[in-house]
């Protein structure tokens, strides 16, 4: 692949997702939020995110929370000297397979897909800032390998 625009249009059109997964070396911290975004409960994690994109986040998490939660996060990105503050809410979840199994991923008993509702303007800034940098990256880098 020569990394021209053209290129990279089709590769990113390959996949029939509305938004670009990327995985990337992110952890986040949640709490539970009330229906009027006031925490209601103390901070769980820090887990490792599975990956991310613009509009959400698939994060394997220890206790079984249902569809539809809301939830105050805390992305922290290891050069970013602030986490990002967002609200977002679980759109799915399933069970994961333990791992010790030879299937297994990860060491949390549930994964969880949430789907990003608010976050402040500045925070919107640094975070598509970076989702989009690394968008180009794994594109362009690509062409160096």
């Amino acid at each position: 692949m020569n990394n021209t625009p053209q290129d990279i249009r089709k590769v990113i059109s390959q996949d029939q997702r509305r938004y670009e997964r990327l995985n990337l070396d992110v952890t986040a911290l949640y709490c539970l939020a009330d229906v009027n975004n006031i925490r209601a409960g103390e901070w769980a994690g820090p887990f490792a995110v599975d990956n991310i994109s613009g509009k959400g986040i698939n994060l394997s998490i220890s206790e079984k929370l249902s569809i539809g939660t809301r939830m105050q996060m805390k992305i922290i990105i290891s050069h970013e000297p602030k986490p990002i503050l967002l609200t977002g809410t679980i759109i799915w979840r399933q069970d994961n397979v333990p791992s010790g199994d030879k299937r297994g991923k990860t060491s949390q008993p549930y994964s969880v897909g949430i789907r990003i509702d608010e976050m402040n303007k500045e925070d919107e800034k640094r975070f598509i800032t970076y989702i989009s940098d690394n968008i180009l990256s794994k594109y362009l880098d690509d062409g160096d390998k």
